[in-house]
């Protein structure tokens, strides 16, 4: 397969929320992440190529948590998971992901494990 993207993807292990009219809220690993778009390890949950979606996803950086959240396009299939093209992303968003992938000074916010530290 040809890749198509235009811009650098960096490695990540995040968690992300994508909404999806038809499904509704679903919870997805991202794989890889770049100012133009992710892929998005799914699972079973299949979604329809060229189907638009909401994507929440909370980066930390310098210690303050920051949320993307983006409109993105399904733009192919693979391996249990989608890959996603942001759509129209605003300017601080676009800054705030060339940062995390050309510098690389943001990593995603790990979830504590409450009982563990009990």
């Amino acid at each position: 397969m040809i890749e198509h993207r235009y811009s650098l993807r960096r490695p990540i292990e995040a968690e992300v929320v994508l909404n999806f009219r038809a499904l509704g809220l679903v919870r997805g690993k991202v794989r890889d992440l770049g100012v133009g778009g992710m892929f998005v390890d799914l699972g079973c949950v299949q979604l329809p190529l060229n189907a638009l979606v909401e994507v929440s996803l909370l980066l930390d950086c310098r210690a303050t948590g920051e949320a993307i959240r983006a409109e993105a396009m399904v733009v192919h299939q693979a391996g249990g998971g989608v890959g996603l093209m942001f759509r129209d992303l605003d300017p601080q968003c676009h800054m705030f992901l060339h940062d995390m992938v050309y510098i690389g000074d943001i990593f995603p916010v790990q979830r504590v494990n409450r009982r563990a530290m009990a």
